[in-house]
């Protein structure tokens, strides 16, 4: 299967049901990223700065979608679906007053052979993405992820290999420190 599955954060449940009879190995590892999410992003189990404020509000607000990727996706069509995420959600602010939405887009790369592509699909996606003001992160099994991670006493493994991307804020800088061009995009988002 090449192209994606996406779904918001209520559905997920469903997912995971619907796949136990189809694909049980497949329903296990959505389910263990749902959880995976949950306890990287919103629990305060594991230290009181584990929790996410952007993507907990997202989550309760039901915006978060999570992208399935199930087979040769390619990074252009990954960046068409994520241009018309973030398209979607500066609609969403503009109709509502130009408040702050909370929502994230989530891509979850479930195929080994895909991982590798993971980086250089964020370095191709990430200026374009900071410029408009949103943040883009990747979180990956087999290593940590700094600077996402070196706040946190026993960060949570992300089961798979993941790009996270939500709107950028001000405290959003110290993710960018590696570019002064990054630095130099979130300084105009907030004209600091």
């Amino acid at each position: 299967m090449s192209r994606p599955l996406i779904f918001r954060w209520s559905e997920v449940a469903s997912l995971i049901e619907a796949l136990a009879e189809e694909d049980a190995a497949l329903s296990a590892r959505v389910k263990e990223i749902a959880a995976w999410i949950q306890r990287r992003f919103v629990d305060r189990s594991n230290a009181a700065r584990t929790r996410c404020p952007s993507l907990a509000g997202a989550i309760a607000q039901d915006d978060v979608w999570l992208l399935f990727d199930l087979g040769n996706f390619d990074s252009r069509a990954i960046g068409d679906v994520s241009s018309l995420w973030s398209s979607s959600f500066k609609g969403v602010e503009e109709t509502s007053g130009g408040s702050t939405v909370a929502a994230a887009l989530i891509i979850i790369f479930l195929q080994p052979e895909n991982r590798a592509r993971i980086q250089i699909l964020k370095d191709e996606l990430k200026r374009d993405f900071v410029s408009q003001g949103f943040l883009i992160g990747t979180f990956n099994p087999e290593e940590r992820n700094e600077p996402y991670d070196s706040e946190l006493d026993e960060p949570p493994k992300s089961p798979e290999s993941v790009i996270a991307i939500r709107r950028l804020l001000p405290v959003d800088a110290r993710f960018l420190t590696h570019s002064d061009e990054f630095l130099e995009l979130h300084r105009r988002q907030f004209d600091i």
